[in-house]
Formats: C-alpha cells, structure tokens, sequence
C-alpha cells in the first residue's frame, strides 16, 4: 500500500541491515589475536619482529626482560642492528646473514647480543628468517646459560 506524505512531512528513507555475522567474526578474530599474544609473550625466548631495514615492529615480554633496561616504546623505536648488535661481532657478518635471510634460507648463528640499557653485551643464539606475511623478519634470540 502507497501513502503519500503531507507536503510538510518530513520523510527520512534508510535500511537495516543484520551486522550479527560481521560483529561474531570481528569477536572471533579479536579472541585469536588475544590467543596468539598471549603465546608470543610466554615464549622463553626473545623475539623481535623487525622490518626488512631491522627497524623493530613488536617484541615479546621476554626480550624486555632479557635486554633489561629498555621499555616497549624504547624497544620499538630502535634497530636491530644499530641497538641491539654489540660491536664486538665480526663486522659485515649480520649483512651476510641479513641477505641470506631475505633470500628465504633461515639463519641460526651464535651473536654477541647489545642491551642498550646499560650496554653490557650477552651471548645469544639467534635464529633470522623472512615472514612471508608482509615482508617482515623475525629474530628469535636465546641466551646461552
């Protein structure tokens, strides 16, 4: 049935749409992350997630802890190379490694870690490999005991 409406109605058009399928998704991905978090911060070991210029993306609860003395925002606004190599390696090694990396062989070495903090040097066994997902590397460090 059509119905006109007085000239001076006001008439407003729209439509509803059932958002309960997007709003489940986003609860559901929200809980994957929160999942996934929550195991990259109790990992035992020390993890960055760098771009491919070694500027630091993310870092776990444990790298705060093992390089002491730096904070989350600290950590994020450094390098990898620049703030957290010690200058005593063998200089142009991290470029080899780094190149390798970049060419999707995963590398383990051993490396004189930097804690900016204080800038005492630790011994940690690093493992360096590419993600694929948006170009991105990842350090996985242990300190050695």
């Amino acid at each position: 049935m059509l119905t006109t409406a007085p000239e001076d109605a006001i008439v407003r058009e729209g439509y509803i749409m059932d958002i309960t399928a997007l709003k489940k998704t986003e609860e559901d991905f929200r809980n994957a992350e929160q999942r996934l978090r929550t195991i990259f911060n109790n990992v035992n070991d020390a993890i960055f997630i760098h771009d491919l210029d070694g500027r630091i993306i993310d870092v776990n609860d444990k790298m705060l802890e093992v390089y002491g003395g730096v904070d989350r925002a600290e950590a994020l606004a450094g390098k990898v190379q620049d703030d957290y190599s010690s200058s005593r390696n063998p200089a142009g090694l991290l470029s080899r490694y780094w190149e390798e990396a970049l060419g999707g062989k995963s590398k383990f070495f051993k490396w004189k870690a930097r804690r900016p903090g204080d800038d005492s040097d630790l011994d940690v066994e690093v493992l360096l490999t590419k993600l694929i997902l948006e170009n991105r590397m990842l350090s996985w460090r242990r300190s050695e005991i």
